[in-house]
């Protein structure tokens, strides 16, 4: 049987990676607004709100994401685990 159970997710590497990938995805979709800025005469707004979306969303999606590894490693043992299918 090629059935294994995660038995625990280390908070920090799992929190790192999930926030640079959503930063990342983030950074794209927020070019348009970024240019809906520059267009309507306010670059120094656009560049706010583009550096304060882009760090925001770093800082507040490790976050959650480590939170959310610390609740599986807790709730693990409650109610069970995830198990992968692995060929």
């Amino acid at each position: 049987e090629n059935s294994f159970e995660i038995k625990k997710i280390a908070p920090i590497p799992v929190a790192l990676i999930g926030a640079v990938v959503v930063t990342i995805v983030n950074f794209i979709f927020s070019l348009p607004s970024l240019a809906m800025y520059f267009a309507t005469s306010n670059p120094w707004g656009g560049i706010g709100y583009f550096l304060g979306n882009t760090i925001g969303t770093l800082v507040f999606t490790f976050i959650i994401y480590a939170i959310m590894a610390l609740l599986y490693n807790f709730l693990r043992s409650v109610i069970g685990g995830v198990e992968l299918e692995l060929e």
